[in-house]
């Protein structure tokens, strides 16, 4: 079995089954800006950065529920007059029951591109693309996602972990 930090790390083979990402004991969640010696038992008060304990909270549910099954890299596209999708890392993680989008900007700037799926039964299909982070729908046509793939536009340094699921009872 894998785990989510193979895959982060540029590990680029999938495995037939992934285990839940687990925080190590020594990764700060909390915003700490001193880094003391690992053999000293103690560190200096620093307050807490309230916005990345935050992010952290609603980030690592997220990627328990979304890491699991075979993970693939995407290759985001851009266009003649718009580079931005450079700064944009995307993979999928595909179960036999969950199917999840993760979309990174690794930039201080803005970024769009339009994002080829591996998925080959979108055609004729409403979508629902839920952000696990922030509970934000978007609902989008299989046959555009098929086609032309998912357009995303995301601010500096954003994110979206999205559940791709098939609306029923559409009309």
């Amino acid at each position: 079995m894998r785990s989510c930090s193979a895959a982060a790390s540029g590990e680029v083979r999938a495995g037939p089954e992934v285990a839940a990402p687990q925080v190590p004991a020594d990764v700060d969640v909390e915003g700490r800006r001193v880094r003391p010696p690992v053999f000293l038992a103690r560190r200096p008060q620093e307050p807490v950065d309230e916005p990345l304990r935050d992010f952290h909270r609603r980030l690592l549910p997220a990627a328990a529920a979304a890491c699991r099954g075979q993970w693939r890299p995407l290759a985001p596209t851009g266009w003649p007059d718009n580079d931005s999708h450079r700064n944009l890392l995307a993979w999928t993680w595909t179960d036999a029951d969950a199917r999840h989008l993760v979309v990174v900007n690794d930039s201080d700037q803005p970024a769009q591109a339009r994002l080829p799926l591996p998925w080959g039964d979108l055609r004729g299909r409403p979508l629902r693309l839920t952000d696990l982070l922030t509970a934000q729908s978007y609902d989008r046509d299989g046959d555009e996602l098929a086609d032309r793939g998912l357009f995303v536009a995301l601010e500096p340094w954003q994110t979206h972990v999205l559940d791709v699921t098939e609306v029923f009872g559409s009309s």
